[in-house]
This record gives structure tokens, sequence and C-alpha cells, in this order.
């Protein structure tokens, strides 16, 4: 059991870094949400490892003395410590996207990659990088997977597994909490160099264990490697049942898949910093994933295997509504209007553009010092706001009713209140650009409505309409509403209540509580990833329980390689499109949607593993 400990880290570490580093590293460069989606497409040699894993079956590699299973392990964990050592030397800014350009295809007119920009992006040190990573990495876990096989016996597979996949699960805390806390830090090369010593484990595990032997009826050319593992899975099944067995393996985990493909840039944009992503968010998804894997693993002993994909499965399922919540309560959408002195058209016009930039040069934003962030917004926003005339739209008093002191109070418990939500979204919007419509000519107007959109290639624009006055000072914003929805009417539902209930002494200490009460998000954060790493811990021991009792003791590394591939392939291709339907759809929408595509798999649970 401690060499399934060995064997899960070493085949979890490259594949989280691929799932959670590399985002976060591209995210914080300013990489769009586009390109890190399409940045899935550098896992398909996970997808299509069936194809080589014969080779593994068959030949033993020559000149290492390991023999058949340990020789491929020991070569991919080389590789891999020294392409994970090497990625830091590059700088992901030049990485972009394929451009849609339109062509003609049979006279048709169509929108498709142009193949300059596909070239480039396929041709980038970092692309061709990350896929030498990932081909090692798959062929890696072709070995350790049959490894795994052969030295445990039938009874001992459901807890072997629950425990290598538990590893595999803590091998994500190095890339996905430790190397991202160290990236606040250190620069991205160092932080390489120390992610890439943790495959040191794996390698000396490799030199430490005894090869096992060899089954007998394994393959002895080539042909029959190839062959032989298939013809025997659809003989014993069945060509109809052999079908719905691999299209089960692809749909089962689907949902959850899609749902996690930008975990982090989905942290990201709610707000979250590098650290509180290293330390909440990735330890909540890492401990109840252990746990859910242990629990899967000995309650599998009383429930049998396909009882246990029914009810597991079911839980996989539900967790995913905790991102849609998240998604839905995220933090609001900001736009910050600039300058004095000119037309309120282009005072808004150079509203995004001064705001933002005074924002985005400092990386105080992305620290977890909450205090330097809310004073940056401070600086960046408050010579352009009246808040006054803003709080009095949130709480529809009758401001000249209110003494001048509870005004002052309640004025900056709100004005306190709107950048600690603004400072947590701000910087998310810095590769956005904002275009007005032009105003009439209106000298005498002291109040006008400039309308606005902000737009982003890829991105549904935004409709940002912003409500100025005239002071003695220039323009200044009393009220903006974003696609329709008032600022300050939003607020005032809310701030009624309390009104009612407390008066505007109650309502200044309520504002001043929700300011205090940063932790709640990052609580939220940490309860939905850990009931969601509860229920893929679940899954996905009994998933990979099942596959391996599946599999034929003679063609281990195939059989099982075809397996994990299905189960990969959505991971890589469908999530390669993750990045457009978010821009898209927007997260709460594209959550809703990996929901919806959960199901599938559920329902060949009643041919696959009746129960």
């Amino acid at each position: 059991m401690l060499i399934c400990i060995a064997t899960g880290f070493a085949s979890g570490l490259p594949l989280y870094l691929l799932l959670s580093l590399i985002p976060a590293w591209l995210r914080s460069n300013q990489v769009d949400l586009t390109t890190i989606g399409l940045f899935a497409l550098v896992q398909l040699p996970y997808t299509w490892k069936f194809l080589w894993s014969p080779l593994l079956d068959r030949y033993t590699l020559p000149g290492l003395g390991l023999g058949r299973r340990r020789g491929w392990m020991a070569l991919t964990q080389l590789v891999l410590l020294l392409g994970i050592a090497w990625l830091g030397q590059f700088s992901p800014q030049s990485l972009a996207a394929p451009v849609m350009v339109r062509g003609e295809l049979f006279g048709l007119s169509i929108v498709h990659p142009g193949w300059d920009s596909v070239l480039a992006f396929a041709g980038h040190p970092i692309t061709l990088s990350c896929f030498l990573i990932a081909l090692a990495s798959a062929t890696q876990d072709i070995a350790l997977d049959a490894f795994r096989r052969e030295i445990l016996p039938d009874a001992e597979l459901g807890l072997g597994n629950a425990i290598h996949v538990n590893a595999y699960r803590v091998a994500g805390l190095v890339p996905g909490s430790l190397s991202l806390i160290l990236a606040d830090n250190l620069p991205w090369n160092q932080v390489f160099l120390i992610t890439a010593a943790f495959m040191l484990p794996g390698l000396l595990m490799t030199f430490s264990v005894r090869e096992p032997p060899i089954v007998p009826g394994s393959p002895r050319t080539l042909r029959a490697a190839v062959v032989e593992p298939f013809r025997e899975f659809f003989g014993r099944h069945g060509v109809q049942s052999a079908l719905l067995l691999l299209a089960f393996l692809f749909f089962y985990k689907l949902g959850d898949s899609l749902c996690t493909a930008l975990a982090t840039p989905f942290y990201q944009d709610m707000g979250f910093t590098m650290t509180e992503i290293g330390l909440v968010a990735k330890n909540a998804g890492l401990w109840p994933a252990v746990a859910g894997g242990i629990l899967g693993g000995i309650w599998m002993f009383k429930l049998g295997i396909n009882r246990a994909l029914w009810l597991f499965g079911a839980v996989q399922v539900v967790s995913i509504l905790g991102f849609a919540a998240l998604a839905w309560v995220g933090p609001p959408f900001i736009a910050a209007p600039a300058h004095t002195g000119l037309s309120p058209d282009a005072f808004v016009q150079a509203a995004a553009r001064d705001a933002l930039a005074n924002v985005c040069a400092n990386r105080a934003i992305l620290t977890d010092n909450a205090k330097n962030a809310r004073t940056l917004t401070d600086n960046a926003l408050r010579r352009y706001f009246d808040f006054d005339r803003l709080t009095a739209q949130a709480t529809g008093l009758d401001w000249n009713a209110v003494a001048r002191e509870p005004q002052k109070k309640l004025t900056d418990a709100f004005h306190a209140l709107l950048l600690r939500d603004w400072a947590a979204s701000l910087f998310q919007h810095c590769d956005w650009r904002i275009e007005t419509k032009p105003l009439a000519d209106t000298p005498e107007a002291q109040e006008v409505t400039v309308n606005a959109m902000l737009q982003r290639a890829g991105a549904q624009a935004i409709a940002v309409d912003f409500s100025l006055e005239k002071t003695d000072k220039g323009w200044k914003v009393f009220d903006l509403a974003i696609n329709g929805h008032s600022l300050g009417q939003s607020y005032r539902a809310s701030f009624a209540e309390k009104l009612r209930t407390g008066g505007v002494d109650g309502l200044i200490e309520w504002i001043r509580e929700q300011i205090k009460t940063d932790f709640r998000a990052l609580l939220a954060l940490a309860l939905v990833i850990g009931f969601e790493a509860i229920g893929v811990g679940l899954g996905t021991t009994a998933l990979v329980a099942f596959m391996a009792r599946t599999t034929h003791p003679a063609y281990t590394a195939t059989q099982l390689a075809l397996f994990t591939s299905l189960m990969a392939l959505p991971r890589t291709l469908i999530n390669a499109a993750a990045g457009r339907l978010v821009e898209t759809l927007g997260w709460t929408n594209f959550f809703w949607l990996c929901f919806a595509l959960a199901f599938p798999g559920m329902l060949l649970l009643f041919r696959v593993a009746p129960w």
C-alpha cells in the first residue's frame, strides 16, 4: 500500500501542474480565458495514450536493467523532472489563441482559425514544453497503472486504488497550493524549479521496488500487444455491451471535469488572491477529496462497486451546483469613470483607461493585503464619484432630513463597503475597453446620462450607463447602471429592511459588519470546493476500481490506458472550449451546463452497473 502512495503522488503532480499552476501562471500574466481554455489541448496525450500503450506491454527498455514496468517509469519521471524545471525559462505574455478569420469552403463563407496564428500558438515554446510534459506524464501513467494492477491482488483493488487516488490528490497540493503561494513571493522560474523537485520521490520509488513477474499469456509480439487486448475485451463483453461501457467511462465524469476545467481562473475572477487560492481553495479541495477517497474505498467493501458508482456519482453531480451558486453571488462588476474638465462622454471615455491603469499597474491588488487593495482602489476612484448622493440613492432616504453626523457615518460606511466589493473585482477587467456613445452638445445641462459599452475580444459586451452631475470640480458620477441595473437601486432593498428595523444607526452598524466579513466569502468558497471534492473523491475511487476490475491481467497496460483515456477525453477536448463557453455564457450559466452534462453518465449506470 505504501507503493500506491508513491505511484499516486508521481502520477498526480504533472497533471495538476497542467490543470492548476499553468492556468494561474498564464492568467497572472494577462493571458485571456480563450487561450487558457485552448491550452487544455496540450493534454491530448492523456486521451490517446492507448495508441502507444502496447509498446509498454511488449517492450522492455534496453540498458536500464530495471525490467519492463520500472524502466518506462524511470524514463518518464526523469523527463518530467527536467521538463517542469525548464518551463520557468519562458514568458507567457506572447502566447495568444489562434485568430478567427473569414474564408471560403466549397463556395461557402466560413469563419475559421487563421493558419499562421494556429502555427504560432502550437509552436510556442510554452505550448511545446507543456505538450512534452503531458506526453511523458501520460506514458508514466500507463506504466504506473499496469504496475499497480500487477502487484495488487483482486481483494485489495478497492483499497489500493483508493490510496492511489488520494495520493494523486495530495500531489495536487504542490502545484495547486504551495507553488501558488510561492508565486506571490518568488520569480516564476524558481517556482517551477521547486515544483519539479517533487518528482524526485517517485523516481526514488522506482529504483527501490521490485519488478512484478510477467503474467502468463502476456503478448510476445507487437501485433499481439496491439490486437489481443481489444479482441479479449470485446469478446468478453460483446460488442454492444463493450461500447456502452466505453461510453459510460466517457460520460461519468464529463460534467465534473468541465466544471473544474478553469477552476483557478474562476477563483481569480471571483476576486480571490493567489495566496487565498493556495491556502483556502486548494486545501479545501484536497482534504475532503482525500477523506472521500478513503471513505469510498472502505464503503466499497460493503456496498460493492456497482452501488458505489450510483451513490458516489449522485454526490458528484449535486456538488456542481455549489459552483453555480458561488458564481451567482460572486463579486459585482465595476466600471470606473475618470477625468474632469472634459465633456461628459469624453470624461467617461477616459475613465476606464486611467482608473484601470492606476490599479492594474500595481500588483498590490493581487496580494493578500486587503487594506492595500482597497486603498489602491480608493485612490483610483474617489475623485470621480459623488458618494454622498450615491449613498442617498442607495438608502432611499430624504438626505436633507438626515443629520450631518449620521450622513457622514453612513456615507463613510457605504463608501468602505463599495471599496470592499470593487477591490475584489477591478483587476479582473484590465483587458477590457470602454466605448461611449457621443452626446449631443448640451453645455447648460447639469445632469446627463452617458451610454457606454464595455468590450473585450471574444466576450459579450456589457452596457454601462453613467449618471453624471456637473459640480464646481467638474463632472461626478452619482449612479451607474450595468445592463440596466442601477448600482444605487441594487442596494436599496436590503438597506430598506435594515432602516425599517434599526434606523440609520442600525444600517450603519450592519454595513460595518458586512465590511468585516471578508472571511465569509472564503468560507463559502471552502464549503463549495470541499463538497465538490468529496463527490470527486468518492466518484473517482469507484470509477478507478471499476476500471481495474474490468481489465484482464495479461493486458493491463493497454486496457487500462484505453479506459483512462476515455475518462480523460472530456478534460482534454471538451474542456478546451471551456474558456469560450465562459466568455459566451458567463460563469453561472456555464456551471448549469456542467450540471446538465453530468446526467448522461448516471443514466448509463442502468446498463453497465445495475444496482
